[in-house]
């Protein structure tokens, strides 16, 4: 944990499983929701609250589908929308390649559920998400694979694209691009 009036680190409880490029938000009640993500057995469709009060970690509902690198932005319904990523599969032969996704589902805090919502019109991993004043949600940017699947990360091909995810209808539109494409970026 992070104090940011002493500018100090403090060690807190760890997550029950390892996970990188995991999607992060904070939800109304103080927990932080933490969703899948990868580690050395694969990509994960997990996910696990941190209550700050205890230093807790407390496993809740799983995503359809394993992966790394969405998004996850808290709606104002108190919802959270998690947003593209990249998931995994083996070819014959023992390779890996790791897959875009256009896919989007809603977390229901309440009930630590999930629900499949409307995909975007652009697979992306590594996207910016970004909840705008008028309760639709930024997606700009990220990484896809024109063919859909790609072997490393040098394969991807990053984006100026953008959309906007608007949640009274659970639907996507294409907004204007970026100048540039970014990929990994922060907004």
């Amino acid at each position: 944990l992070y104090n940011p009036n002493t500018g100090t680190w403090q060690a807190t409880g760890s997550m029950s499983t390892a996970r990188s490029g995991a999607a992060a938000t904070l939800l109304p009640d103080g927990q932080v929701l933490v969703v899948a993500g990868s580690n050395t057995y694969g990509y994960l469709a997990s996910a696990e609250l941190y209550n700050p009060a205890t230093g807790t970690w407390q496993a809740t509902g799983s995503l359809a589908t394993p992966e790394a690198g969405a998004t996850a932005t808290l709606l104002p319904d108190g919802d959270v929308l998690v947003a593209g990523g990249a998931t995994e599969a083996s070819l014959a032969g023992g390779d890996f390649i790791f897959t875009s996704l256009a896919n989007a589902e809603l977390y229901n805090p309440a009930t630590g559920t999930w629900q499949a919502t409307t995909s975007m019109n652009i697979p992306r991993f590594g996207a910016t998400a970004t909840l705008l004043a008028n309760g639709t949600v930024l997606v700009a940017g990220g990484s896809d694979t024109r063919s859909g699947q790609i072997v490393n990360n040098s394969d991807a091909v990053p984006q100026a694209s953008a959309e906007i995810y608007t949640p009274a209808t659970q639907q996507w539109q294409m907004t204007g691009a970026m100048a540039y494409s970014h990929s990994g970026a922060t907004a």
